[in-house]
């Protein structure tokens, strides 16, 4: 019974390959959180590292009829979780907003929530190109992100559906334009006409 007291465990090569796991995954969470958003890090993924405007869309759904035309051009955008300046309303749009379900006969159906719409915020801003998605001033988004955001006159949850770096008017009606056409949506606010 001593014998097996006495016995103490030898270190092997596989306690190693686990220890030296270990510390390659600390030092590469560390390395991530410490360079986020710096030029070496930018470099790493692909990205340019230069600043430059973007559009992007935020789409909001199920959202009271009421509120729809409380958003407007000129609100600033911040985000709600560590309140990031994250840009500036452009524009909106908005229309019905809809659940797609199945009828009897499995086939799919539209149907409308009675006194809500969609609401999509057009947003500007100033962003560095990181190579896996856009930066503004430490906030990071690209097409499809979850966004909380805080306005001048709408608090609330969406998900960008649309980014695109613009550098002349032609190109942001181009966004306008291909952000409306995938949603049908009527135009609510500072719109270009179309």
């Amino acid at each position: 019974m001593k014998d097996s007291m006495k016995k103490k465990h030898k270190f092997n090569v596989v306690d190693a390959l686990i220890i030296l796991i270990v510390v390659a995954l600390i030092a590469l969470v560390a390395f991530v959180f410490l360079f986020k958003g710096s030029s070496l890090l930018t470099k790493i993924f692909g990205g340019t590292g230069e600043k430059v405007e973007i559009y992007y869309a935020i789409e909001v759904n199920q959202l009271r009829e009421a509120l729809i035309t409380n958003p407007q051009a000129g609100d600033t955008v911040y985000d709600a979780v560590r309140n990031y300046k994250i840009g500036t309303v452009v524009g909106t749009l908005s229309g019905d907003s809809e659940y797609i379900g199945g009828d009897k006969n499995g086939k799919a159906v539209a149907t409308k929530y009675p006194g809500y719409q969609s609401l999509i915020l057009i947003v500007k801003a100033e962003a560095v190109n990181t190579g896996r998605e856009y930066s503004i001033d430490g906030y990071n988004i690209q097409s499809g992100a979850n966004v909380n955001f805080d306005s001048t006159h709408l608090s609330a949850t969406g998900y960008c559906i649309g980014l695109e770096v613009v550098e002349n008017d032609a190109q942001k009606d181009a966004f306008w334009q291909s952000t409306a056409s995938k949603i049908y949506y009527a135009e609510t606010s500072d719109t270009p006409a179309k």
